[in-house]
C-alpha cells in the first residue's frame, strides 16, 4: 500500500515574530510514572510544585518561526507568557466545577484564591517549573475527505500534567483563551465569556448524565475586552426560516477556561504525520497513545508485537467512538461541527464549540450553521464519525509493517463500527424505552414509529421532556395528563386540541407501548429510564440567561462595569440542577424541567449558531 503522501496545504501563520521551541511528543509524558497527588486534597501551589519535572529528558528540539508551517515536532513551548492581569483590570471566578475538582484531587477551597486565578487564567504569576513548561501541539483536520493541513492549538496550551493518586487517572490540563501560540493563524488566542460558560455547562452537563466527556474545572474572567462575530438584535433574517451565520461584530468580555482530560489527543495529531511522511513522529505518537489513553494494549497478551498492539488499538478507538456517538443520541446532544480536530481517540467529547442538545426532536438538526449540507447533523453523527475513522485508520497503519494486516485493519473498520454502534444504539434505546430485553423486530417498530410521530407531529415534540414524562405513563389517558407536556403545538395554538388523526396515532402507539411495558418489573423499570431519561439538560436558552447575567452580552450595549459586579448565581443553579438531574426537588427553576419557553424558540445563537 501507499505509505507516503506529499505535504500539502501548506498553512501561513500570521504570528509575532518570537523563537519557539520544537518538543518531541515522546519526551513530554515518558513511560515512568510518579503520582503527584496524596489523598488529601491539595492547593494549587502544591499541585504545580508536584509536577514532573522529568519531562524533557532525551528532549529533541528545534528554532522555528511561527509564520512558517512547523515540521519534524509534536509541541512547541513559548518562551514566556503574556500577562493577563493588571490592577486595573483584576481577574476574578466566573464558574467553577466542585465534581471537576474533585477528580483533580483539588481544594474547592481554593478557587477564590489570588494564586489559583493566576494559576488557571495564564497569568504572569502563575507557578511554574522552568523544566516543565506549557506546551501547544500541532495537529492536521479533515472536513470528510477534504484535508485542509496544519492546525494546532491556537489558543489552547497545556499547563500541567498529573494522576490522581486514589483513582490512578492522569489528566492533561489545559486553558483555553490565555494567549497566541504559533498555530492562532492570524487570530488572538483569546475566549469569550459567552463561549467559555457554554463549554463549562456543556461539558459539566455531559458528564452528569453520564457521556464520556472532557471536563471544565473553572472560567476565569479577564476584564478586558475582544472582539466577537454573533447576531444582532435587529437582525433583518431573524424571522427567517434559514439558519444564518452571526451578521455582525460585536465587543464581548473575555476569560480563560481551564479543561482537562485523559489527553487532548485528536484524530488530526495522528494525521497530519501521514499526511506529511513523518512516520517516525507518528509510531512515537501511537505509542504515546498506548500509555495514556490505551494501557490495555501494552498489557494484552494477545498483541506481543507492535502491528498485533496497532489492531488492538484500533479496535478500541472503534468501540469508544461507537459508545460515545450512541451516548449523544441518548441525551440529544449534537456536536456540531465533528472535523477531525475535534475528535479525540479517547472516546469523549472534545471542544463544545457550535454545539447543542436538541430541543424538538429532528432527525436533521444541526445548530452549526457552516454545515449546511446537514453531514454532522443529530443523526448523521454514526455516519460522520464512521468517516473520521476511515480517514484515521488509514493513518495509523501506515507505519505497520505488515502490508496485509495493514489492508486487513482498514477494511474491516466499517463493519465492526456498525457493529460496535448498532449494539450501543440498541442498549440506549432499551433503557429510554424502559425494556429489560429487546425483541428485535416489535421493538425496532416501536420506536421507529415513535420517532415518525415526534418528527411529523406540527410544531414538534421536546426530546428530553417528553422520555422524562414517559416514565410516568400507566395507560392511555397519560397522553393529556403527561405527554403533552412535550407537545410545542400548545405553544402556537393555544387553548385548542390537536387535530384527531394526531390524537388517534398517539393513543394507537401509547396503547402498544402500554401493553409493552406491562411485562417488565415496575421498580426496575423506572430506575433504568430515571438514569438515561434526564429531566434537565443544559438548554441554549439557559446557557444565554447565564452568560447574559454574567456580563457576556454580545450587542453595542458594552457594559463597563468591573466583571465581578455581575451576577453569577444563576450559573451555580443550573450546575447544581445538572448535577442531579433526575431530582425534581432541587431544581431552583421549573422551567429547567419544561420544553423551552416561547421567547428563546428559534431565536438566532440559540437554535442555531455559529
Amino acid at each position: 500500500m501507499d505509505r507516503m503522501l506529499p505535504l500539502i496545504y501548506l498553512l501561513c501563520l500570521m504570528q509575532p515574530s518570537v523563537q519557539w521551541t520544537h518538543v518531541s511528543f515522546r519526551t513530554w509524558f515518558p513511560r515512568t510514572s510518579t503520582r503527584v497527588f496524596s489523598q488529601q486534597s491539595q492547593t494549587v501551589q502544591q499541585i504545580f510544585e508536584s509536577r514532573r519535572s522529568d519531562c524533557f529528558r532525551n528532549l529533541v528540539q528545534g528554532q522555528g518561526t511561527p509564520k512558517k508551517e512547523i515540521l519534524n515536532c509534536h509541541f512547541v513551548t513559548p518562551p514566556t507568557r503574556r500577562p493577563v492581569a493588571t490592577a486595573s483590570k483584576p481577574l476574578y471566578l466566573v464558574g467553577f466545577s466542585k465534581p471537576a475538582a474533585t477528580l483533580l484531587n483539588l481544594d474547592p477551597s481554593q478557587s477564590r484564591s489570588e494564586l489559583f486565578l493566576a494559576a488557571f487564567c495564564g497569568a504572569d504569576t502563575q507557578p511554574t517549573v522552568p523544566s516543565n513548561p506549557p506546551f501547544a501541539s500541532v495537529y492536521g483536520c479533515h472536513c470528510g475527505n477534504q484535508y485542509f493541513g496544519q492546525l494546532g492549538d491556537g489558543r489552547a496550551v497545556t499547563i500541567l500534567e498529573t494522576e490522581n493518586e486514589i483513582t490512578g487517572q492522569r489528566y492533561e490540563v489545559q486553558l483555553k483563551g490565555s494567549t497566541t501560540t504559533p498555530f492562532s493563524r492570524g487570530f488572538d488566542g483569546r475566549a469569550a465569556l459567552r463561549g467559555c460558560i457554554r463549554e463549562l455547562l456543556g461539558s459539566e452537563g455531559l458528564a452528569s448524565l453520564g457521556v464520556p466527556t472532557q471536563r471544565v474545572l473553572s472560567v476565569v474572567g479577564t476584564n478586558d475586552f475582544i472582539n466577537r462575530p454573533w447576531y444582532s438584535d435587529n437582525s433583518p433574517l431573524k424571522n427567517s426560516p434559514q439558519k444564518f451565520p452571526p451578521d455582525r461584530m460585536v465587543s464581548e468580555r473575555a476569560a480563560v477556561l481551564t479543561r482537562f482530560a485523559s489527553s487532548f489527543l485528536r484524530f488530526g495529531h495522528f494525521e497530519i504525520h501521514y499526511m506529511r511522511g513523518e512516520h517516525d513522529l507518528l509510531k512515537k505518537l501511537i505509542l504515546h497513545a498506548f500509555e495514556v489513553e490505551f494501557p490495555e494494549v501494552l498489557s494484552n497478551p494477545s498483541a506481543p508485537s507492535f502491528d498485533e498492539q496497532v489492531k488492538f488499538f484500533v479496535h478500541e478507538v472503534v468501540d469508544r467512538q461507537a459508545k460515545l456517538v450512541a451516548e449523544w443520541l441518548r441525551v440529544g446532544y449534537t456536536q456540531g461541527n465533528m472535523n477531525s480536530d475535534n475528535t479525540a481517540i479517547g472516546g469523549y467529547t472534545l471542544d463544545l464549540g457550535p454545539f447543542a442538545f436538541m430541543e424538538k426532536y429532528d432527525r436533521h438538526f444541526q445548530p452549526f450553521t457552516s454545515d449546511k449540507s446537514g453531514h454532522y447533523a443529530f443523526t448523521a453523527q454514526p455516519s460522520a464519525v464512521l468517516v473520521a475513522l476511515q480517514i484515521w485508520t488509514n493513518a495509523v497503519v501506515s507505519v505497520l509493517d505488515d502490508d496485509g494486516l495493514a489492508k486487513s485493519i482498514v477494511a474491516n473498520v466499517p463493519a465492526l463500527f456498525r457493529d460496535l454502534f448498532m449494539y450501543y444504539w440498541t442498549e440506549v434505546r432499551k433503557k429510554k424505552l424502559g425494556l429489560s430485553l429487546w425483541n428485535t423486530q416489535t421493538d425496532q417498530d416501536l420506536w421507529a414509529d415513535l420517532e415518525e410521530l415526534m418528527s411529523d407531529t406540527p410544531h414538534g415534540v421536546d426530546y428530553t421532556v417528553f422520555f422524562a414524562r414517559l416514565k410516568e405513563v400507566g395507560d392511555v389517558g397519560d397522553l393529556e395528563r403527561k405527554l403533552f407536556d412535550a407537545f410545542y403545538f400548545f405553544d402556537v395554538d393555544d387553548g385548542k386540541s390537536l387535530e384527531e388523526k394526531w390524537l388517534s396515532r398517539w393513543r394507537d402507539w401509547l396503547a402498544r407501548y402500554c401493553e409493552r411495558i406491562a411485562e417488565e418489573p415496575l421498580e426496575s423499570r423506572l430506575r433504568v429510564m430515571s438514569q438515561n431519561n434526564p429531566n434537565i439538560i443544559p438548554r441554549n436558552w439557559m446557557m444565554y440567561e447565564c452568560y447574559m447575567a454574567a456580563g457576556g452580552r454580545g450587542d453595542d450595549r458594552r457594559d463597563t462595569r468591573p466583571g465581578q459586579d455581575f451576577e453569577f448565581s444563576s450559573l451555580d443553579a443550573i450546575m447544581t440542577s445538572l448535577e442531579h438531574f433526575n431530582e425534581v426537588e432541587i431544581c431552583s427553576d421549573l422551567r429547567f424541567l419544561e420544553r423551552t419557553p416561547k421567547e428563546y424558540q428559534g431565536k438566532p445563537g440559540l437554535a442555531f449558531l455559529s
